[in-house]
């Protein structure tokens, strides 16, 4: 069993420097693409091509993170990502536990036996993105008022979720929950309830089509967001209908108009509101309803603490859904 030979400037070794693996992509019985960093933060992927009875060859090649990103979204083929790759030239490794011999190979000179089948796309279903790192895909040329509102939502939903997951302390400020101020205030509270570090946040944008966001946060609670948010989408009809019941009961009996005590036992007195209220926790099973009655007093600023979470999840429901935004996640695979 014969390799193809190939053309190219033979190398005494890779010059890429330190490589330090961050996954395999594809494996079976062994890892056939992996994923590796450089010093430099460069991304280069290594594929197997070929073999013989002494060596296995491998590709290296530059892979863009906005194409990484893609790629292991299902979005792009391994085919499609090696022919538009950075760079006009591969680097080729016939490697076995104890030597290796190196090349650099022009593209045109790859053969095209080398390359996978256009239609080479990964299955994601496996797939962890990187340990404290959610990631947002766009594309065309977004306004950037539009990615703000994207990042705010997204990262206030989060930050609401990490309390509830957390069981974490209680919320000492009582708000009158009567205008857009009581919620601006909540938001900008719940973060400094976060340790230092663990709230979401931005990790870096690339804002040029095709675009990406990449927030910082914890793995498992965005991981609980994002189900929350699946969550909705299935059941979408019935909580915007509760919502909106709710909503009307609360604009009918006028309690963002009375004095805030008498809004508070108004609403528990009222049998309709507290009966939509409950409904609406029922459908959202992300949020723990112990905690939530340890956070605030009153089921009126519970209540209105849940309609607030609701907006979030129906704004980021909607960048997904009407703006073709995507979280690189197996999550949403089925819709």
């Amino acid at each position: 069993m014969e390799m193809i030979n190939l053309s190219g400037h033979i190398l005494n070794s890779l010059p890429l420097g330190d490589l330090t693996w961050k996954r395999d992509l594809i494996y079976f019985e062994g890892p056939l693409l992996s994923e590796f960093v450089s010093e430099r933060g460069e991304i280069f992927l290594k594929y197997w091509c070929d073999c013989d009875n002494q060596y296995n060859r491998w590709i290296y090649f530059k892979i863009k993170e906005q194409d990484r990103l893609r790629l292991v979204q299902g979005e792009i083929s391994l085919y499609q990502v090696m022919r538009d790759q950075p760079d006009s030239y591969f680097f080729f490794a016939d490697e076995n536990e104890s030597s290796g011999y190196f090349k650099l190979v022009p593209e045109s000179q790859v053969p095209n036996e080398y390359f996978p089948e256009e239609d080479s796309f990964l299955d994601v279903r496996d797939y962890t993105e990187d340990e404290s790192v959610t990631s947002l895909l766009f594309e065309d040329e977004w306004d950037f008022e539009d990615l703000k509102t994207l990042y705010r939502k997204f990262i206030q939903a989060y930050d609401f979720l990490y309390l509830s997951v957390n069981s974490s302390q209680r919320l000492n400020n009582s708000m009158p929950w009567q205008g857009g101020f009581s919620t601006v205030h909540f938001f900008n509270k719940i973060k400094d309830l976060i340790p230092s570090g663990l709230d979401g946040s931005l990790n870096s944008i690339h804002y040029a089509s095709p675009g990406y966001m990449k927030l910082r946060t914890d793995s498992n609670v965005s991981r609980h967001l994002l189900f929350a948010v699946k969550h909705y989408m299935d059941n979408r009809n019935d909580v915007d209908t509760v919502y909106l019941e709710l909503s009307n009961r609360i604009r009918e009996l006028e309690l963002n108009k009375m004095a805030v005590d008498s809004a508070r036992n108004s609403f528990v007195l009222d049998v309709v509101c507290m009966r939509l209220y409950q409904n609406l926790f029922q459908l959202l099973p992300s949020v723990d309803n112990n905690w939530l009655r340890g956070f605030v007093d009153t089921d009126f600023e519970r209540c209105k603490i849940l309609m607030a979470y609701v907006r979030r999840l129906r704004s980021i429901d909607s960048f997904l859904n009407e703006k073709n935004v995507r979280v690189v996640t197996s999550i949403f695979s089925d819709q």
